[in-house]
């Protein structure tokens, strides 16, 4: 299920082909693990379709009984289904909020640095493109096969807040590291 949902996560962040069969294979390897759901229910929000907005609803009150049934699910599971919540409501600056806050305890919540990048993206907020990934990164390693994505958030925050120089380098670095990240690509 780990697997999967990692393959999942990998696959969000570099938006090859989507992470819905992952999600599958992570659930039915775990059918009690609340985040493969969550996941889901995130992926098919972040997709801004209204026709979506149903199934990623049932995906997200599935995900939140499992989590109150499983009094040992983490805190950090519960910040993202918190986050998704309030991005299912339309909340979309509060959910960024609550994800700064997870990132403040966990700044290597790759999932958190993706999601609020999406939705910064979507409401405009180039300060927060730009800002969030600056302050994860020092705690990232750059062994880490997800640096060059979050590495590339910060590029394109960098490009997104005119400071094209800086963009460029830095995307060109996340680019060294992997030439297939769409983020640094852009």
């Amino acid at each position: 299920a780990r697997a999967a949902a990692e393959t999942a996560l990998w696959r969000m962040m570099s938006f090859y082909d989507t992470p819905l069969a992952d999600l599958d294979a992570a659930i039915a390897a775990d059918p009690g693990w609340a985040l493969p759901h969550a996941m889901k229910a995130g992926f098919l929000l972040s997709l801004t379709e209204p026709a979506l907005l149903a199934e990623a609803a049932v995906l997200l009150s599935h995900a939140r009984t499992l989590a109150d049934a499983a009094p040992a699910t983490p805190h950090r599971e519960r910040a993202h289904l918190e986050a998704l919540q309030q991005v299912a409501e339309g909340r979309w600056q509060v959910a960024c909020r609550t994800w700064d806050e997870l990132l403040v305890e966990h700044p290597r919540d790759a999932l958190a640095l993706q999601w609020a990048q999406l939705w910064d993206f979507y409401r405009g907020d180039a300060v927060s493109l730009r800002q969030r990934p600056a302050r994860a990164l020092p705690e990232w390693d750059e062994a880490d096969p997800l640096y060059p994505c979050a590495l590339a958030l910060y590029a394109f925050g960098l490009e997104e807040s005119n400071l094209h120089g800086q963009a460029e380098e830095t995307g060109r670095r996340a680019l060294a590291l992997d030439p297939r990240v769409p983020w640094a690509v852009h």
